[in-house]
């Protein structure tokens, strides 16, 4: 086993199964006036975005937080990932 990959890569790659990591970072972006609903709407829109490229897992890459005019916000950077068994991508629903 590669020592880059995590534990749990490591025990996925056993069992037969491949988690595919999905080239291009998406992003969510939600002015928050609500800090408790903030994180949770940026990760459903991120899950939104996943969805649409026939994956089922995401990678939390960044989560950054600024101010624009006064408003405060925060950004959340990610990578879609897709478990399966296999070692071909396949888009299933």
């Amino acid at each position: 086993m590669s020592a880059s990959l995590s534990t749990f890569e490591q025990q996925i790659q056993e069992a037969g199964w491949t988690f595919f990591f999905m080239a291009g970072e998406i992003k969510a972006t939600v002015f928050w006036f609500d800090r408790q609903r903030t994180l949770r709407t940026a990760l459903q829109r991120l899950i939104a975005k996943v969805k649409t490229q026939n994956c089922n897992s995401i990678e939390i890459a960044q989560v950054t937080g600024d101010s624009f005019l006064y408003v405060p916000y925060v950004s959340v950077f990610a990578h879609p990932r897709h478990l399966q068994k296999g070692l071909v991508f396949s888009e299933q629903r």
